[in-house]
């Protein structure tokens, strides 16, 4: 291989990786973008699971008078 075939390579090497990443940073955008979805799901999830929770502890509180002073 001379030189010039040896240059030639090289430069169809670097297209090919700047292609390979950018296409990379594209599908790790939508990744990330879909993660973030996923999260802020979950996050309402457990927000509303813990309030829910906290709403039946009351609930058995005030059946049972714990909390209350009553007797």
């Amino acid at each position: 291989m001379d030189e010039y075939e040896y240059v030639k390579l090289s430069e169809l090497y670097v297209e090919i990786m700047i292609e390979l990443v950018t296409q990379i940073r594209e599908e790790m955008k939508q990744l990330h973008g879909k993660l973030m979805a996923l999260m802020s799901k979950f996050t309402v999830t457990a927000v509303e699971a813990q309030q829910r929770m906290m709403a039946v502890f009351k609930n058995d509180a005030r059946e049972n008078n714990v909390g209350t002073g009553d007797v």
